[in-house]
């Protein structure tokens, strides 16, 4: 491994050591960057150490003071007209009118076929 003096230099400057000790460090850098076990965690710390790394979901659901954050979903009056408008117009052909998804998508029967019909506003 090749040292780089500008590395060695700015860890003397920023934490103060001497010239042997910054080259320890980024040997020691090195080598945990490579999977190197330079130490062992006893019992305890290796307990903690899995605590802090594990992701749990509720925690993060939770976050807010115990209460979880959920959306309110907003009521398009504009898109739930048109759904309405479209819905009375199909059935009168169709047959078998279904809700897939409510406001949005809709299947039907019209003479033996199947049809999905899905509804999007589109940002621009």
């Amino acid at each position: 491994m090749k040292i780089d003096e500008n590395k060695v230099s700015n860890l003397m400057d920023k934490l103060g050591i001497t010239r042997e000790e910054a080259i320890q460090v980024i040997e020691d850098d090195y080598a945990i960057d490579h999977n190197e076990k330079l130490f062992e965690l006893d019992a305890s710390q290796k307990k903690v150490a899995k605590e802090m790394c594990r992701v749990d979901s509720e925690k993060q659901k939770n976050k807010g003071n115990g209460i979880p954050k959920k959306r309110a979903k907003k009521i398009d009056d504009d898109k739930m007209v048109l759904v309405d408008a479209i819905l009375s117009a199909v059935d009168g052909i169709s047959t078998d009118l279904k809700t897939v998804h409510e406001g949005r998508e809709f299947t039907c029967l019209v003479n033996g076929k199947k049809f999905k019909i899905s509804i999007s506003q589109p940002r621009s």
